[in-house]
């Protein structure tokens, strides 16, 4: 697949890592919640995603598919999802980078 523009292509690139950068922000803080109030975490985020995947799957529905994340202690890891979405001036972004909602 081409773009019409390096910008796009680029800019593309970036919001898909933030994306999902997000998405490991909120397993983290799912899994943080259910620590914090003795609940059960594969039940609450696995058990839940598998089943609300499978069902829209029964449908033909993949495009509503969401990941399913395995829990990693720690901050967000590797080489690139952090590093990377500092270079996004969006306060999306600085959720990945900081793990903090600072509002607009």
């Amino acid at each position: 697949m081409t773009h019409e523009t390096a910008k796009e292509t680029e800019a593309g690139k970036l919001w898909e890592l933030v994306q999902y950068g997000i998405q490991i922000r909120v397993e983290k803080e799912i899994y943080q919640w259910c620590h914090n109030n003795n609940i059960n975490y594969d039940t609450v985020y696995a058990s839940f995603a598998e089943t609300y995947n499978h069902g829209w799957r029964n449908l033909g529905q993949d495009h509503f598919i969401r990941p399913e994340l395995s829990h990693e202690d720690g901050d967000i890891g590797g080489h690139c999802v952090k590093q990377m979405s500092v270079l996004l001036d969006h306060v999306i972004a600085q959720i990945v980078v900081t793990g903090e909602w600072t509002g607009h």
